[in-house]
């Protein structure tokens, strides 16, 4: 597992995490818990090779 942060002169964290899951199909549950937490504005899925 990996973690960056950072945070632009808005002082709006970016916050970017690298991990594997042992069921891909456990992700939309991670995403749905990770935007229902207070302050969290987005949280989606970067494709590897399609940017970000």
């Amino acid at each position: 597992m990996a973690c960056s942060t950072h945070t632009g002169s808005d002082r709006v964290a970016k916050m970017r995490f690298e991990f594997e899951l042992g069921d891909p199909s456990h992700l939309d549950s991670v995403l749905r818990t990770i935007k229902q937490i207070d302050g969290v504005y987005e949280a989606y899925r970067l494709v590897p090779g399609k940017g970000g």
